[in-house]
């Protein structure tokens, strides 16, 4: 494996986590705000 596809790997695996992070927490703050109203 090349240095270039271990980094590039490494980055989608960064990217997908961080986008798990914004859509459980776009999903809490929906569940919160439909438990407000």
């Amino acid at each position: 494996m090349s240095g270039r596809e271990v980094y590039l790997r490494r980055h989608i695996m960064v990217k997908g986590r961080f986008v798990d992070l914004i859509l459980s927490g776009k999903k809490t703050t929906t569940i919160r705000l439909g438990r407000v109203v």
